[in-house]
């Protein structure tokens, strides 16, 4: 814990908690929490498979990802959401909501206009984002929604606001780590558009 002080390695994701003496921890949550803790497939794919991601190559749905163009689900991840706060009153600083660690999101008619519209695939987890930071907002005014910006939703959308509750968790997965990140060329444009889009957050 002290040499986790000193390196000012204070977060509290894995490392060990540091206790308020020797300054606190700042507790973040980046977890991929949309099907994994929130609309979760046992739960919920039997009933409603229209909730989760429609993939072109076998024109099926798909437990991986959620369709997030759909507004039932939406509602239904609202509810969960309300309901695990409750439950959870530790977890009233941040909350992620995130796509599950792969690549297969969804192609539906609605998502894949989405796509297009603002040239990203990241538009679709804004989408929830959004969503969930409108909901909240009120109840919770201390509450940040962070979603995780990385991999196949690293690019940043065009002309998309983002509700002020929002931050943004950007990791370029991409990219040659035996060289500095902003070697990259693409990483700094990214992180300034991030930085811009998300209020400095």
């Amino acid at each position: 814990r002290q040499f986790a002080v000193k390196l000012k390695l204070n977060g509290r994701m894995w490392g060990p908690v540091i206790p308020k003496k020797l300054g606190g921890y700042f507790q973040m949550d980046m977890g991929h929490s949309l099907v994994n803790r929130f609309i979760k497939p046992k739960k919920y794919f039997k009933v409603h498979p229209e909730w989760y991601a429609y993939r072109k190559g076998d024109k099926k749905r798909h437990k991986t990802q959620l369709c997030t163009s759909d507004k039932e689900m939406l509602n239904t991840l609202a509810k969960e959401v309300m309901t695990y706060l409750e439950k959870n009153p530790h977890k009233r600083d941040f909350l992620s909501i995130s796509f599950a660690d792969n690549d297969k999101f969804c192609q539906c008619e609605k998502c894949t206009a989405v796509v297009k519209k603002y040239g990203a695939n990241s538009a679709l987890i804004i989408n929830a984002a959004n969503f969930i930071a409108r909901k909240t907002a009120k109840k919770y005014p201390k509450l940040r929604i962070l979603f995780q910006a990385y991999w196949a939703s690293c690019r940043p959308p065009k002309a998309m606001t983002l509700e002020p509750n929002i931050v943004v968790g950007f990791a370029l997965l991409n990219r040659n780590h035996g060289f500095p990140v902003s070697s990259t060329p693409h990483h700094n444009p990214y992180l300034r558009k991030w930085a811009k889009l998300s209020h400095g957050q």
